[in-house]
């Protein structure tokens, strides 16, 4: 069973298991090494591409590559504890995530991040998904801005955009009739990303 298991994944990953079993990693590893983010390509899509071919490339048996015994700070080297491997593979991952993302939008955040190296502050992320969660940031995917005000100044209309493209939302902050701030009786609020909530209604759809 284990060994049909090994088979169908090698077969999902697009690896030939009657190939070289040299040939394999090498190609995999070409995958992974060349893969670079797409002009218009969103951050997520791109991350879901970085862990396929990270999937591919430990079916080829290319795990060690992710893992330099010389770089990782280990207790002991000579016998590297299992988190401590995950670490180090979490940090060369988040690396490769960056090097290969679209230089037009995250080349000068790059260039921050090796001038912070070179004061002795090593600002970069220490796994794929706050590398992720740094680009998205970067990028302006969640900004606001307050584009104009009504009411007499009382009601701010905010504006969120997603990196500068597509469609925008506009809000209104609800004031007034059910007590400052506060939601009408039976409202359901849901938390936002950071765990807060916020009073807001949606011009769109009025809700």
């Amino acid at each position: 069973m284990l060994r049909l298991l090994e088979t169908l994944q090698s077969l999902t990953s697009g690896l030939d298991n009657k190939s070289n079993k040299r040939c394999n990693p090498f190609d995999a590893l070409l995958a992974f090494i060349i893969m670079r983010q797409g002009e218009n390509e969103h951050d997520s899509a791109y991350m879901r591409r970085l862990r396929v071919n990270i999937d591919t490339l430990l079916s080829a048996g290319g795990r060690h590559i992710l893992c330099s015994p010389e770089l990782i700070e280990a207790v002991d080297n000579k016998n590297i504890a299992e988190k401590e491997r995950e670490k180090e593979e979490s940090k060369f991952k988040a690396i490769v995530f960056l090097k290969r993302s679209d230089p037009v939008r995250y080349g000068s955040f790059l260039t921050e991040l090796q001038n912070s190296a070179h004061l002795n502050r090593d600002e970069y992320p220490i796994s794929e998904t706050d590398a992720l969660d740094f680009m998205v940031r970067r990028s302006g995917s969640f900004c606001t801005s307050i584009m104009s005000t009504s009411d007499g100044g009382r009601t701010p209309r905010l504006t969120y955009r997603r990196g500068g493209r597509g469609r925008g939302f506009n809000f209104v902050q609800s004031t007034g009739e059910h007590g400052g701030n506060r939601a009408p009786p039976g409202t359901v609020l849901i938390q936002g990303t950071d765990g807060r909530t916020n009073n807001i209604v949606c011009y769109n759809c009025n809700s």
